[in-house]
């Protein structure tokens, strides 16, 4: 009950100007919540996400549906205010596919419930993007003698990217309350990170490895010369990502700082790398 309590509780808002360091506070709308639940434009192909089919005796083949899942009383009326703030942000729509899988919740692991389309079947069908995922160690081994660091979290970052033209009616989901399907990518749909990964790469392509590095939706600004060099190292970061048309939770980031944790370990200016302690207990 309590998890369902805090899904239904509204999202805390931190207003950004009591986080944002002052070089940094032109830049202020990067950081407006609002700004992230704007339906984001079509890039093209490459960019907007594509579902390819594996194809069966030369034919591709029928998008799967599933049956609904049973849901407590208070998980549907959390579905329901789910399925409102998705449809008021134009990031779904009603569906009229002939595709539709299941819906459940899992809970958070700090307490609440996250919406999740189980797309098992749809995913078992669909080619595989290969485009790789940073590798952990080679972006330990860029930033181990940085002196700066700023974090930087892409909010809602599957979100910014749009579902193919002509392709939305192959993510269509069942719900007590009707069938929708995606206008942006969801979480758990087969190579949404790795379009992602590509896009911000691309965004991201002239820095990458010089003194940033993007897993995924975390970003990571790193120096290894003076705090007024970082700040030039940020702020050229946070123009390319505004125009990249992404944005930032603020309750996420961390600003100029000497520490930080990244990717499971914690880095210090100069003390190198060391295991996350946390992550460690999680372990044992």
């Amino acid at each position: 009950m309590a998890d369902v309590q805090k899904a239904l509780s509204p999202r805390k808002h931190v207003d950004p100007r009591t986080k944002l360091p002052q070089p940094y506070l032109d830049m202020i709308d990067l950081f407006e919540p609002k700004n992230a639940e704007e339906l984001p434009p079509h890039r093209g192909e490459g960019v907007d996400h594509q579902i390819d089919l594996v194809q069966q005796d030369g034919r591709d083949p029928e998008v799967p549906w599933g049956p609904l899942y049973n849901m407590t009383q208070e998980e549907l009326i959390v579905l329901r205010k789910t399925l409102t703030e998705l449809l008021d942000k134009n990031f779904i729509r009603v569906s009229h596919s002939s595709a539709g899988a299941p819906v459940l919740f899992v809970r958070k692991p700090g307490g609440g419930l996250r919406f999740c389309v189980d797309y098992r079947a749809l995913n078992a069908i669909t080619k595989k993007d290969r485009y790789p995922i940073p590798l952990v160690q080679e972006t330990l081994n860029q930033i181990g003698r940085a002196k700066w660091f700023t974090k930087l979290d892409v909010s809602a970052a599957f979100h910014k990217i749009r579902i193919a033209k002509g392709q939305e009616w192959m993510t269509a989901f069942r719900t007590r309350y009707g069938l929708y399907e995606w206008l942006v990518t969801p979480f758990g749909l087969a190579n949404a990170p790795s379009t992602f990964q590509k896009y911000i790469n691309w965004a991201l392509r002239e820095h990458l490895d010089e003194f940033c590095s993007a897993y995924l939706d975390d970003v990571l600004v790193y120096t290894d010369g003076s705090l007024d060099e970082h700040h030039a190292h940020v702020r050229t970061i946070l123009k390319k990502l505004t125009e990249a048309g992404l944005y930032l939770d603020i309750k996420k980031c961390e600003f100029d700082c000497t520490e930080t944790k990244y990717l499971g370990y914690i880095v210090r200016a100069g003390e190198g790398i060391r295991m996350d302690p946390e992550k460690i207990r999680a372990i044992l």
